[in-house]
């Protein structure tokens, strides 16, 4: 398996509290982004209101398809 890291990206989930400077995340000794947000097949993740922020990407998607 090829994983092309510049597209790899993590994202933290946790119950609160936000990422510490310190926390890192590798793969194959190359560190890998770690982010706040990620969109993965059409769903928004978010480490806060991930819900919120899904159902409102999903309302501009049908928007969109609906205007055009």
């Amino acid at each position: 398996m090829n994983v092309n890291l510049q597209k790899s990206k993590v994202i933290v989930f946790r119950h609160g509290g936000i990422i510490k400077k310190t926390e890192k995340w590798c793969y194959k000794d190359k560190f890998l982004n770690i982010v706040s947000y990620y969109k993965y097949l059409g769903i928004a993740f978010s480490l806060l209101k991930w819900t919120i922020e899904h159902d409102d990407a999903l309302a501009r998607q049908a928007t969109k398809a609906v205007i055009n």
